[in-house]
């Protein structure tokens, strides 16, 4: 029996992906294991691998273009099977594999819809189709077998519903891709040499889709702290070259910020419909600035690592970000994050929470400030610190006794490299 080849899903919040490059042609010859295609998702680019040896038949040839989840995106032939044998029997072919990464253990992804119920369900069966293309036919009364399918080997994928849905009362599923911010409701507004167009990548996609569940969901409340630098400008100018460079401010944060949600555990906590989820280990995001977009890998057991550990760390992660070779396991999870825009001038600035963490913290530009000391100015270089909580997690108490505490290791820099 032949598999089907699909995109799979290698994160939780996945929903699409690109192939990147196809390393197998039509007609070749591949072996379980072998490497057929790169898959770019959001965050990485990963290999995707052959599940089953044979002739590789019906190659998608959609490159570099947004693919959902679990569609079929080529088929491997046994030996002695035809393409037209299947074409003429396709309920043999096999409708459920197991597709496999270089970075993850195999991924196993169900084909089949969950078996019916209901007769006339039964007998949409028989049709060839994505999981969520029988969810909008279901959703709007569509008779798959009136449906002519644009996928490999003739598959009904969710586009095949959505353009016959405007002749039909539509659901809200489909209701969402009529969204006030649809290509036509924006360009109408202006003239149509007035600007050009730039195709969202995955990349950006996922980030307006994080960002607006963010918004949406996490009720968030914002805490500054002034930050005096100056003894810790000092401690850094005396630590030793280690690697042909020193640990940035930025490092010092990171390990700051680690002690304080150390010191305060039930700040270094995630939000769960029935729990809290108070975490054993402090891992950071720290947010890393892309040609289009950003993403926030992580610093894991931040608050058992040395400043020079969490340097050298930061700059490997900084490294595989660019080169968007990241694994899951690198940006995956953690509680916090450090967004520093100092670098670009920026005084202060807020950010949001990218769940499941529960809080972020914004560095602002340092720079000399009139500060009072027992009735007498003085100038001190300060920076400010802005932290976002999820106020679900975090009281404006407890909130405010991580800010302090984080301050305190700023200010007091020799606890930064104390064992």
């Amino acid at each position: 029996m032949p598999f089907e080849v699909i995109l799979p899903k290698v994160d939780m919040d996945m929903t699409h992906a690109r192939i990147a490059q196809w390393y197998f042609t039509e007609g070749q010859r591949v072996s379980k294991g072998d490497v057929l295609f790169d898959m770019e998702t959001d965050k990485s680019m990963m290999d995707v691998e052959a599940p089953a040896t044979g002739t590789l038949a019906h190659v998608s040839e959609v490159v570099d273009a947004e693919i959902s989840v679990g569609e079929v995106v080529a088929w491997i032939y046994a030996e002695g099977e035809t393409v037209a044998e299947i074409t003429a029997n396709p309920q043999t072919a096999t409708t459920a594999t197991t597709a496999t990464t270089a970075h993850d253990q195999p991924v196993p992804t169900e084909l089949s819809p969950p078996v019916a119920h209901e007769s006339t369900d039964t007998a949409q069966q028989s049709v060839r189709a994505s999981p969520f293309a029988r969810k909008l036919a279901r959703d709007n009364a569509i008779d798959l077998k009136n449906v002519s399918g644009s996928g490999p080997m003739g598959r009904i994928v969710a586009t095949d519903i959505i353009v016959r849905a405007p002749s039909q009362q539509p659901t809200r599923a489909i209701e969402a891709l009529q969204h006030p911010t649809s290509d036509a409701s924006v360009e109408n507004l202006f003239a149509e040499d007035a600007f050009s167009r730039l195709p969202h990548n995955a990349m950006r996609r996922a980030i307006a889709t994080r960002v607006s569940l963010a918004c949406s969901t996490v009720p968030a409340y914002h805490l500054s702290v002034d930050c005096e630098i100056d003894a810790l400008l000092a401690l850094r100018k005396d630590l030793p070259v280690t690697d042909r460079k020193k640990p940035s401010i930025n490092d010092c944060i990171v390990k700051a910020l680690a002690l304080a949600l150390h010191d305060n555990p039930q700040a270094n906590a995630s939000w769960t419909d029935t729990a809290m989820l108070v975490h054993k280990t402090v891992d950071i995001g720290v947010a890393v600035a892309l040609d289009d977009g950003l993403i926030t890998p992580l610093i894991r057991s931040a608050q058992s690592l040395s400043l020079h550990d969490i340097s050298t760390e930061i700059q490997r992660l900084a490294d595989k970000a660019r080169r968007n070779a990241l694994t899951p396991d690198e940006y995956r999870g953690g509680t916090t994050t450090v967004s520093n825009l100092g670098m670009f001038g920026a005084d202060r600035f807020t950010s949001i929470i990218n769940p499941p963490h529960s809080s972020i913290v914004s560095i602002g530009a340092a720079s000399e400030r009139a500060v009072v000391r027992e009735g007498i100015i003085e100038i001190a270089t300060v920076l400010t610190a802005t932290f976002a909580f999820d106020h679900r997690v975090i009281d404006g108490a407890l909130g405010a006794q991580l800010a302090s505490c984080f301050r305190q290791c700023i200010e007091n820099p020799q606890a930064l490299i104390d064992p």
